[in-house]
């Protein structure tokens, strides 16, 4: 929801929503593989 303040346009603001739920996924997956490789 950051990026709806700041970006207007709305292919560039969907692009950057996109990419951030994919990075919350793979730190949430990242976070995962570590707890389970302990």
């Amino acid at each position: 929801d950051i990026w709806m303040d700041y970006v207007k346009p709305v292919g560039i603001r969907l692009t950057l929503q996109i990419a951030t739920v994919l990075w919350l996924l793979a730190c949430a997956a990242w976070t995962v593989q570590i707890l389970w490789s302990v």
